[in-house]
């Protein structure tokens, strides 16, 4: 039984994107651990944790939200 943890930024994703992370990775486990068969989905979980920015830190700095929203518009 596969037990994949995401760990994000607080905001960074829509409720909308969680549900799509969620159901990406679950079909990435079941194609590969699950070798296809649709009834290994019932074994996949996936946990989505959100942080606060300032908890995060990447290169020696601390991540902020609008650092993430910079980069998104690249």
């Amino acid at each position: 039984m596969p037990f994949v943890n995401v760990k994000t930024i607080k905001g960074a994703l829509t409720d909308e994107e969680k549900k799509q992370v969620v159901e990406r990775i679950t079909d990435v486990m079941v194609d590969i651990e699950g070798r296809g068969n649709a009834n290994f989905r019932q074994f996949v979980w996936v946990l989505l944790e959100e942080e606060q920015a300032p908890n995060w830190g990447i290169g020696g700095q601390q991540v902020s939200m609008e650092a993430l929203e910079s980069a998104r518009s690249q």
